[in-house]
């Protein structure tokens, strides 16, 4: 069971993404402001971790604890954080949820990229030839080419 627990949260978040873009795209179909579901969303995760993180452990020591030159990563996550949820709420007002959670397939393409230049990581063959079905049944589904 333990080697299969990071799966199953890594599954159970990626069905609460849905569920989350799927109520994203009914609200902002049903014209309510992009900006007011931006700020809304926002704010309400980073209080709900706030919250979380204040029940579980003390973060006043672990604020303080943070290297100065972190804060420019924290503070560069969360305004590209907030340029992500802005492009996400464009889309769904554009595509339906299920075409934009299948374009969530195009994570672990950009994941190898970046972790390769910030990380050093390197891809093994196995990744890069699942990368590479991954594209091309994404390609298939969202495009839908006329083969014959």
């Amino acid at each position: 069971m333990e080697k299969l627990a990071p799966y199953l949260f890594a599954t159970v978040t990626v069905s609460i993404f849905a569920l989350i873009q799927t109520i994203n795209r009914k609200l902002a179909l049903e014209e309510i402001e992009v900006f007011v579901l931006i700020v809304f969303s926002t704010f309400f995760i980073a209080l709900m971790g706030f919250l979380g993180w204040i029940w579980v452990e003390n973060p006043l020591d672990k604020i303080f604890q943070v290297k100065p030159e972190h804060w420019a990563w924290l503070i560069f996550i969360g305004f590209i954080n907030a340029i992500a949820i802005w492009f996400m709420f464009q889309a769904l007002l554009q595509i339906t949820s299920a075409e934009f959670n299948l374009m969530n397939l195009l994570a672990p393409i950009f994941a190898a990229i970046f972790s390769f230049f910030l990380l050093s990581e390197k891809p093994t063959y196995h990744l890069l030839i699942g990368l590479f079905f991954m594209s091309i049944g994404l390609y298939f589904v969202l495009f839908k080419p006329k083969l014959f």
